[in-house]
């Protein structure tokens, strides 16, 4: 599997994309995937391609949307959920219709910094247990610093 999608594990819609970001960017896509439009008005502050990392991090961040990219051997699911139940229910529910049972799983969830690495045969015997065995992560620090200055500018723009 090569493929990419965008997921709103709130909704259950799946969109398979091209790239994350132009996909992302297109008029009307954030709409269908569910993305707040006062989240679309932030678009322009990231230059698209050169702070890709950084405004991807933040969709993620903001609404309850998965990145998915397959890579052959290999899936990678990302997320930003503080309770990631919802989000690990979508990565069973993707997996059971696309992958086999070899398939390497990396599952990122940038709440709370943690990846796990797994087979698809692992999770699926018990994808609660699995979720218990994140293994935590550090993110590139221009990374942090521009999503936390991100952060602060939407909050205070919203009068928070």
């Amino acid at each position: 599997m090569k493929e990419g999608f965008w997921i709103n594990y709130d909704t259950g819609q799946v969109f398979r994309i091209d790239e994350h970001e132009d996909w992302i960017r297109r008029e009307g896509n954030p709409v269908l995937l569910g993305i707040d439009p006062r989240i679309e008005r932030y678009f322009d502050q990231f230059t698209p391609k050169v702070e890709r990392d950084v405004f991807l991090v933040c969709l993620l961040q903001m609404a309850p949307i998965m990145r998915i990219r397959g890579h052959r051997q290999s899936v990678t699911f990302e997320f930003a959920a503080s309770d990631p139940e919802d989000a690990l229910a979508m990565v069973e529910r993707f997996c059971r219709h696309k992958v086999g049972p070899a398939m390497g799983l990396l599952i990122v969830n940038f709440a709370d910094m943690s990846y796990l690495s797994t087979s698809w045969k692992a999770f699926k015997i018990d994808p609660g247990a699995q979720a218990g065995k994140h293994a935590p992560f550090k993110m590139d620090q221009e990374i942090r610093e521009r999503a936390e200055a991100y952060f602060a500018e939407l909050n205070h723009g919203a009068g928070r």
